[in-house]
């Protein structure tokens, strides 16, 4: 599992431009010492800095990330409660992702369903 996450790692920052890597940086530093952080907020000006071509490929790389950890995992026992599956935007998984490895293994959310 860890060798995916570090190849999730790499597929979203390559896909980021210079300028937004360090605008994720900058981001994440702020929230590292701020009294009261507001991750919303952060997540949300950083998807809204995102190219669409950024979000696009940051998208599919958390789509093919989660589809292998899912492989993983065994199947739930029959009459568990299942997951609701929500796609979180672009700002939200690279806040996610600077949290590091358990941070993004237990936050993200299950990718949508397939039709």
């Amino acid at each position: 599992m860890m060798q995916a996450h570090e190849a999730f790692r790499s597929s979203v920052l390559h896909a980021l431009t210079p300028e937004h890597r360090a605008l994720l940086a900058q981001i994440v530093g702020q929230l590292a010492v701020s009294d009261k952080p507001d991750r919303d907020a952060a997540a949300k000006q950083l998807d809204s800095a995102l190219t669409d071509s950024e979000k696009q490929n940051i998208l599919a790389a958390a789509t093919q990330m989660m589809t292998q950890m899912k492989a993983m995992r065994p199947s739930p026992p029959p009459g568990a409660p299942a997951h609701q599956p929500r796609t979180p935007d672009a700002g939200r998984i690279l806040l996610m992702l600077s949290g590091g490895p358990g941070m993004m293994m237990h936050r993200m959310p299950p990718p949508p369903s397939q039709p």
